[in-house]
C-alpha cells in the first residue's frame, strides 16, 4: 500500500500541472501581466473552474473534526481527522485532487475491524459501517459514516496484485480511482470526480507511468521514471495533457519551489526554478480537442511579497498575442501550485 500511496502522489505530482517563474531585480521597472482576456474560451474556462469549485465546497466534512477530537487514539479517530482536513472547503484547492489521500483514507478504514460502531456527540448520532470480504481472488473493503441516518461518506475499495480500484461518495459525489500495473515498467493510474446518478464526470486524470528501472540503471544510478498525463474537465470539453520527462527531477523541485510561492525569490532564483521545471515539463490545453497552446512558466510580481513569485502563464495564438495568466482560473479547478509543492515536500 505504501507504494502504491507514492505512485499517487508522483501521479498528483504530475497531473496537477506546476509552474515557477522569476522575479526582476526591484531597481528594475515592473513587468506588467496581461490581466485575463474577455474571449469565448476564456470564458468557456473560468465557468468550468466555478463549476468544479461549487460542486467541490459541497463536499465539506469539517464536521467531522471535533467527532474526531472526542475519540480516542485509533484508526476511527485518524479516518475522521483525515476526512475532516481533506474535504474542506475553506482550503483553496480542490480536495478531490489530493490522490494520496484518497489512498491513505481507504487504507485506515481497512484498520477498523469492528463492523457497526455507533456514539453520540451533542445532538447528532454517528454510525460507522465497516464491511471485509474476498470474491473471484479480490479483496473487498467498505466503509460508511453517518449522521442521523443520512449518509456522509461511502468508501469501497477492491485490489489483486497489480490491479485496484476504489470509490468514496461524499455527500452526493464521487471520486473513483483505478490502478493497473500494464506491464514490467508501466503503470496506469486514474481518477474521476463524477456527481452521484449523473452519467457526465466533471473531471478525469489519467496518468501513464514509465519507469526504467533495471538492474543496470540501479548500479548507474540512471534510473528514470516519466509519465503521460491527461485531465479532462466538463465531460471533456476542456483538456489539459502533457509529459514529465524525469519525475525524480520534478519532486526534487518541490522544495525550492515552495519556499519561492511563500516568500518569493530574487531574480536569479526564481529563473533557474522556472528554466527548469519548464524543461522538464510540458503542459498543453485544448477545447473540444481543438488544440489552443501551451502553459508554462512565466514571471509575476507580487504586491504582497514585494517580490516576484510563481504564477501559469498559456500562450495562444488562437486568443491574441499577449499571454493569458491562468493562475486564478486554475486554481479553482484544484491546480494550487503552493499546496501541490508542500505536498510533494511533506509525502502527504
Amino acid at each position: 500500500m505504501k507504494k502504491f500511496s507514492l505512485v499517487l502522489k508522483l501521479a498528483a505530482a504530475a497531473g496537477l500541472v506546476l509552474a515557477a517563474s522569476c522575479n526582476k531585480m526591484e531597481n528594475q521597472p515592473q513587468q506588467e501581466v496581461p490581466a485575463v482576456q474577455t474571449t469565448d474560451y476564456v470564458q468557456q474556462l473560468d465557468q468550468a473552474s466555478k463549476c468544479i469549485k461549487e460542486a467541490c465546497d459541497g463536499m465539506d466534512l469539517r464536521e467531522l473534526a471535533p467527532v474526531a477530537e472526542s475519540l480516542e487514539n485509533g484508526p476511527m479517530k485518524d479516518l475522521f481527522s483525515a476526512l475532516a482536513s481533506t474535504f474542506d472547503s475553506r482550503k483553496p484547492f480542490l480536495s478531490p485532487f489530493a490522490f494520496s489521500r484518497v489512498s491513505d483514507l481507504l487504507a485506515q478504514s481497512w484498520a477498523i475491524r469492528e463492523n457497526t460502531v455507533s456514539f453520540p456527540f451533542g445532538e447528532n448520532s454517528f454510525t460507522v459501517k465497516t464491511s471485509h470480504g474476498l470474491k473471484d481472488g479480490f479483496v473487498n473493503r467498505g466503509l460508511e459514516i453517518s449522521r442521523n441516518d443520512t449518509l456522509l461518506v461511502r468508501m469501497n475499495s477492491s485490489f489483486a496484485g497489480a490491479e485496484y480500484s476504489g470509490t468514496i461518495l461524499v455527500k452526493g459525489m464521487n471520486i473513483l480511482l483505478d490502478y493497473e500495473k500494464e506491464e514490467l515498467h508501466k503503470r496506469i493510474v486514474s481518477v474521476t470526480l463524477q456527481p452521484e446518478g449523473n452519467p457526465n464526470p466533471l473531471a478525469v486524470l489519467t496518468t501513464d507511468i514509465t519507469d526504467s528501472i533495471t538492474l543496470v540503471d540501479m548500479l548507474k544510478n540512471t534510473a528514470a521514471v516519466s509519465l503521460d498525463y491527461n485531465v479532462l474537465l466538463m465531460d471533456g470539453s476542456i483538456g489539459i495533457s502533457g509529459h514529465v520527462k524525469q519525475l525524480g527531477k520534478l519532486v526534487g523541485q518541490a522544495a525550492s519551489m515552495l519556499a519561492i510561492f511563500k516568500n518569493g525569490a530574487d531574480e536569479s532564483v526564481c529563473r533557474t526554478a522556472a528554466e527548469n521545471f519548464n524543461g522538464n515539463t510540458e503542459i498543453f490545453l485544448n477545447f473540444a480537442n481543438t488544440p489552443m497552446g501551451n502553459i508554462y512558466a512565466a514571471p509575476i510580481y507580487s504586491e504582497e511579497l514585494e517580490k516576484y513569485t510563481l504564477t501559469l502563464m498559456l500562450s495562444s495564438p488562437l486568443l491574441g498575442e499577449e499571454p493569458l495568466n491562468l493562475l486564478s482560473i486554475l486554481k479553482d479547478l484544484g491546480l494550487d501550485l503552493e499546496n501541490i509543492f508542500g505536498s510533494i515536500e511533506n509525502g502527504k
